[in-house]
């Protein structure tokens, strides 16, 4: 019962919160005690909506700290905004984090967001390519920009309003420079590409969200299985709908 009620009072807290921010419009909010820009050029209704009602990424958010230790070192793959690298680099230090991200703004923002919470996490404005796909070894590719920027992607979408050329680097490259041991991918379907083919040596977790709707049912479970293969298994007590948690076993 205890519980419940402390569960109860910090949704009404949040409910309260929401309501004064969508009245008032703050130009930044808190998430987890980090500050962070909520930028109304940039982002949609929908998007400004999960800042000022602190639902962004909570499920990553909850998951991170219950994952990552002491001692590994990160790679996030579609950093947003930055706030699951802050999550990270307040574990593992900042020197042990490496962010990559596609999309130009929000590598501004990320950067905005890190330097108002003291946060030194080195960022890159680029892309990944799996050894698997049609993609693999080009210097640059195009990056289709969606008006929320979570449905960014490499392919193309009705909604899609314009499209940018982002470089690019081998994945299996980028594992053997930097070594993780971690790995935290949102990349709206980009994942299949990445991970179907890779060895994916010394990593020891992936926070992974899959997306059915953007890289199709099929090639997700097809992933999954080969992530199998290699000696990874989901974590059901971890896992939340299309947020996978797979550990090395």
């Amino acid at each position: 019962m205890r519980d419940f009620l402390a569960k109860a009072s910090r949704y009404a807290a949040r409910r309260t919160r929401f309501h004064l921010r969508t009245r008032y419009r703050p130009r930044t909010v808190t998430l987890d005690g980090y500050t962070v820009v909520v930028d109304y050029e940039v982002f949609s209704p929908a998007m400004v909506r999960v800042f000022l009602d602190e639902s962004y990424e909570r499920k990553e958010r909850e998951v991170i700290p219950r994952i990552v230790k002491s001692g590994d070192r990160v790679l996030e793959i579609g950093g947003g905004i930055g706030i699951l690298a802050m999550k990270c680099a307040a574990i593992v230090g900042d020197e042990s984090v490496l962010c990559i991200e596609a999309d130009p703004r929000l590598v501004d923002l990320a950067r905005a967001n890190h330097q108002l919470n003291g946060v030194h996490v080195q960022i890159e404005q680029k892309v990944l390519l799996g050894a698997s796909g049609e993609r693999a070894a080009q210097p640059t590719v195009p990056f289709y920009v969606h008006e929320d920027f979570w449905e960014s992607s490499l392919a193309r979408r009705d909604e899609t309003q314009y499209e940018i050329k982002v470089p690019a680097e081998s994945f299996e490259a980028r594992l053997a420079e930097y070594r993780p041991t971690v790995l935290v991918i949102d990349i709206e379907g980009g994942e299949v590409e990445l991970l179907e083919g890779s060895q994916l040596a010394g990593v020891r977790a992936i926070i992974l969200e899959t997306h059915y709707g953007a890289a199709g049912r099929q090639p997700v479970n097809r992933m999954i299985g080969r992530l199998y293969d290699r000696g990874f298994a989901i974590d059901l007590s971890r896992s939340c709908g299309e947020l996978l948690v797979l550990l090395h076993e």
